[in-house]
């Protein structure tokens, strides 16, 4: 919120630097594995919703360096497109975890509780 009505270099820049750091770390658990977690060492498959989250974060990280680089032409978004962002933003947020707790609850997938 405070990036929405406030939005400073150090906010842009900071915001960048987390998506970045997500999309190493989902890159690293897909390719070689992360050393703790579910998969412990192992690389897990790349699934629908995976794909569907990395867009989004490459789309904020294009999102905060355009706006870093020209912040004078920032768009300024409409109440009635902000309410439909809102709304795809609550529909993936239900819809995204779901798809991941079915693959994880698939036949042959093994955890240890």
């Amino acid at each position: 919120m405070l990036l929405y009505r406030r939005p400073t270099r150090a906010l842009l820049g900071g915001g960048a630097l987390i998506s970045a750091g997500a999309l190493l770390a989902w890159g690293v658990s897909r390719s070689v594995g992360l050393p703790v977690g579910p998969g412990e060492g192992g690389p897990e498959p790349v699934g629908l919703a995976d794909s569907g989250v990395v867009a989004a974060e490459l789309e904020m990280i294009l999102g905060f360096a355009l706006t870093l680089r020209c912040p004078q032409r920032a768009v300024r978004i409409s109440p009635w497109a902000r309410r439909i962002a809102i709304v795809v933003l609550l529909f993936a947020g239900a819809v995204l975890p779901t798809a991941g707790a079915q693959r994880h609850s698939a036949p042959g997938i093994e955890h240890a509780h």
